[in-house]
C-alpha cells in the first residue's frame, strides 16, 4: 500500500505542474509573473495547513480533508474555459475570443491581446510544415531528451538515497534508541542540513523477547518541549548474525507529509547462545524441580 500510494502521489504531483502552464496562458500579461511565481508559496501554505490539521486531529482526518479539497478542485475544473492560446493555435478563433472574454470579464478591453494572440498563433501554424500528432511528438528530440534526462536524474537520486532531513522543519535533530518502548540511548543534538552524529552504541544482553529496535528522530525545542518527528524500525530477524551491514534506512514521519529523508546506519548484530537449546531444556527442568535439594559445603 505504501508503494502504491507513493506511486500515485508522485504521478499526481507531476501532472499538477500543468496548472502552472494553464495559469500562464490564461492570465493577463501584467498578472502572469506573480501568479506563476505564487505556486511554491501556496504549496508551502498547504503543507503548513496539513501540519496544523495533523496536530489537531489524526492522520486519517487530515487525509480525508485533503481528499475533499482535491475532489472540489477537480469539480471546479469543469467550469473553467479552455486556454485562449491553445484554441488560437488550433484555429478555433471564435472560441478563443469567447474564452478570453470570460477570463477578462465585462468592461475590460481585450482586443489588443486577442489580436496579438491571433498573430502569434498564425506565425506558429506557418512554422509547422505538417501536423504533429501526439504519438509522433514523443519522437521529437526536444521532447524525449529532457524527459530522459529527468528520468535518469531522479533514478540516480533514488538509488543514491540523496534524501536530506528537512532542515527548516528539523533544525536541531537528535535520535533516541528504543527497545520495547524503553529509551536506552540518545545522541547529541546536531545542527545543519546534513547532521553527522558519528556515535557508537553497544547494547549487550538484549532480552530474547526484543525482536526489533527503533531510532526515533526528535527536534530539540529551545523554548518548547522536544517533538517527535520520524522513526526508523530495524527488525533483528533481518540482520545477519555476526556481520556488519552498512546502508540507508528511510524515515517514516509521525505525520504523512512529504519525505523525511533517511538515516545512514552501520549495524552489527550478534546472537550467541550460552548453551545449546537441546541442553538448556533439561537444565531448566532440573533447576525448576521442587524436589531439588541444595547443600552448602564449607571448607
Amino acid at each position: 500500500m505504501l508503494y502504491t500510494g507513493t506511486f500515485i502521489s508522485s504521478i499526481g504531483t507531476g501532472m499538477a505542474n500543468a496548472l502552472y502552464l494553464y495559469v500562464t496562458e490564461t492570465a493577463a500579461p501584467h498578472q502572469r509573473a506573480w501568479l506563476a511565481s505564487s505556486g511554491p508559496i501556496l504549496v508551502s501554505l498547504g503543507v503548513l495547513g496539513s501540519y496544523v490539521l495533523g496536530a489537531l486531529t489524526t492522520w486519517q482526518y487530515t487525509a480525508a480533508i485533503s481528499i475533499i479539497l482535491s475532489i472540489l478542485s477537480v469539480a471546479l475544473v469543469k467550469f473553467l474555459p479552455e486556454s485562449p492560446a491553445w484554441l488560437a493555435r488550433h484555429g478555433h478563433l471564435n472560441e478563443a475570443k469567447k474564452s478570453l472574454l470570460w477570463l477578462r470579464g465585462p468592461g475590460i478591453s481585450y482586443e489588443n491581446e486577442y489580436k496579438e494572440l491571433c498573430d502569434d498563433a498564425s506565425i506558429e501554424r506557418r512554422k509547422k510544415n505538417s501536423k504533429i500528432i501526439l504519438k509522433t511528438a514523443f519522437l521529437l528530440l526536444n521532447v524525449w531528451k529532457p524527459f530522459l534526462i529527468l528520468i535518469i536524474f531522479f533514478c540516480l537520486q533514488q538509488l543514491s538515497d540523496a534524501h536530506r532531513l528537512p532542515y527548516k522543519l528539523v533544525p536541531n535533530p537528535f535520535i533516541i534508541i528504543v527497545l520495547n518502548n524503553v529509551k536506552v540511548a540518545r545522541t547529541k543534538i546536531k545542527t545543519g542540513t546534513q547532521p553527522l552524529w558519528d556515535e557508537e552504541f553497544i547494547l549487550e544482553d538484549i532480552p530474547s523477547d526484543v525482536m526489533s529496535f527503533s531510532l526515533t528522530l526528535y527536534n530539540h525545542g529551545k523554548r518548547s518541549k522536544d517533538t517527535e518527528v520520524a522513526e526508523v524500525i530495524v527488525e533483528l530477524t533481518n540482520l545477519p548474525n555476526g556481520e556488519e551491514i552498512d546502508g540507508w534506512y528511510p524515515l517514516v514521519g509521525a505525520t504523512p507529509i512529504g519525505e523525511w529523508g533517511a538515516l545512514h546506519l552501520r549495524i552489527r548484530y550478534r546472537n550467541d547462545l550460552a548453551m545449546p537449546l537441546e541442553e538448556y531444556s533439561p537444565l531448566q527442568q532440573l533447576l525448576l524441580d521442587p524436589e531439588l535439594q541444595f547443600f552448602l559445603c564449607r571448607k
